[in-house]
């Protein structure tokens, strides 16, 4: 089965040889911008967490399949145990999965955009997304994200296959792919919102005659339906650190999608207009796939807002999603105008294209000139730091658990270390009273998202170790070190 769609794809890259070279060098910077400085940066948190799963043996995964750390994300967590086999335990391995399958989605999305609007269209689009610097940073990272993208764009490819009179193994993929987007990130599932409100706009009578269409639909949301289990049930509590909603903050996710500013903001607003005039304007034969992109680049980040007025969700990550719609939007727009036989047209839509991925390119170098993204710390320094200042016989609790799976990895590569005294710190928070009475020294590290379990760690060390000194890293992560003798440690680098 995947055989065949894998030969279904090569098959119609080779009927299109200009298009195909320019692709290829599409997708070569792509790899380029991907993997340039890729493992400059430090793990953080959430790929902390993404490591200690991932080094979870088989069995161990399974059983806590079910787990709050585990259930989203399920997918990627699965697919990069075998690359993390082969590959091995580096930064560049771990986030190399994510680099690797994003440049897969901007041949996906190339194909996409050529069956919804033509070649030129797609190959705009693969050139947006290839540049786009929320995909560069987010491909960067060894968190589902890309995965998500690239799923999602593979499910949209065979929709539209299908809504054209595809053949049943396009509908058995659509099903596939949309399904796998679900267990890839929870979040996903806002662009099959898109596609079920654009299949929806057929109409009653032509529904009844695609009853194939209807049934594949409903065997998406029953394949989803364990994960819209776990995202009811998960605790309301995983969520607080998210701000609340407004009209600045909406504002700023808008900047962000758009490629990081203001300019590339004004040309994206302009060309979603136009799609909307287009859609007035287009007929019965021809709105649907318009109404696709333009529902794409408008309903996840409404939803998330309607959503966020009850209870926050508003992230850069979680928006993400957005992001090829956008790409699929300038496609379309820009290529039914070089269509067009005005050399000024023509001129003027290769302008705007340069001056686009201008503001791309030096978007992505502030990125990369950023030792870490806003928001974050070095957490790689603060255990380098911890590590250089322990004395034998130290121990180590972490306010919130995971966060010591972020200092485990690096304490893992690093001289000496202190004894962790968290039992698991994948699925339990608690640590033995008795063996912290019984040690000299101890560090907690605090993440800044938990601040009332530290509050209550910290009450329990003072009743027999001292504070003695503290470290903060960005406002996000602060390492405590308490003794029981009161000794400032020798080498003067870890201290207020």
């Amino acid at each position: 089965m995947f055989a065949t769609l894998f030969n279904n794809i090569i098959y119609r890259l080779k009927n299109e040889a200009p298009a195909r070279y320019a692709l290829l060098t599409i997708s070569i910077l792509a790899v380029i911008v991907r993997f340039y400085g890729i493992s400059r940066r430090s793990i953080w948190f959430d790929e902390g967490v993404t490591i200690g799963v991932v080094r979870l043996p088989l069995m161990d995964h399974l059983r806590h399949a079910c787990d709050i750390c585990l259930n989203n994300q399920m997918l990627y967590y699965f697919l990069l145990k075998p690359w993390h086999y082969f590959l091995g335990d580096t930064e560049i391995a771990f986030r190399g999965f994510s680099a690797m399958v994003s440049v897969a989605g901007i041949v996906i999305i190339f194909l996409l955009g050529k069956q919804l609007f033509g070649a030129k269209a797609g190959l705009i689009a693969a050139l947006i997304l290839a540049f786009h610097p929320a995909s560069i940073r987010y491909a960067q990272e060894a968190r589902s994200y890309s995965l998500a993208i690239f799923l999602i764009l593979l499910s949209s490819f065979y929709l539209a296959r299908v809504i054209d009179g595809g053949s049943r193994g396009d509908m058995i993929a659509w099903i596939i792919f949309t399904a796998s987007s679900f267990y890839s990130h929870f979040f996903a599932g806002l662009i099959f919102e898109v596609q079920l409100i654009a299949i929806l706009s057929l109409g009653l009578t032509e529904l009844k005659k695609r009853k194939g269409l209807m049934l594949a639909t409903s065997a998406i949301v029953l394949l989803a339906l364990p994960v819209i289990f776990f995202m009811i049930r998960e605790p309301k509590s995983t969520l607080l650190w998210i701000a609340p909603i407004s009209i600045s903050r909406v504002f700023e996710l808008a900047v962000f999608l758009a490629g990081g500013s203001k300019w590339l903001l004004g040309i994206f607003s302009f060309v979603i207009l136009y799609l909307a005039i287009i859609l007035i304007k287009s007929n019965k034969k021809d709105y649907l796939p318009v109404l696709l992109v333009l529902l794409w680049t408008i309903l996840p980040l409404t939803t998330m807002a309607l959503v966020s007025l009850k209870q926050p969700i508003l992230i850069e990550r979680y928006v993400l999603f957005t992001v090829p719609g956008l790409a699929l939007a300038v496609g379309f727009v820009f290529g039914m105008i070089l269509n067009q036989t005005s050399k000024i047209c023509t001129a003027s839509i290769i302008l705007i294209l340069m001056l686009i991925l201008s503001i791309d390119i030096y978007e992505i170098h502030l990125l990369n000139k950023l030792p870490y993204p806003a928001g974050n710390a070095d957490w790689k320094k603060a255990a380098t730091e911890v590590s250089m200042a322990t004395l034998s016989g130290d121990g180590i609790i972490y306010n919130q658990s995971w966060s010591g799976l972020t200092f485990e990895y690096y304490f893992d590569r690093l001289p000496q270390r202190p004894k962790m005294l968290q039992t698991d710190i994948l699925f339990n928070d608690a640590f033995n009273l008795k063996s912290i009475s019984e040690l000299d020294r101890v560090w907690l590290v605090e993440f800044a998202e938990v601040h009332d379990l530290s509050v209550n760690i910290s009450n329990i060390l003072t009743q027999n170790h001292p504070f003695v000194s503290w470290k903060e890293y960005n406002g996000v992560l602060r390492v405590i070190l308490f003794d029981s003798k009161q000794r400032f440690h020798g080498d003067g680098s870890f201290g207020n």
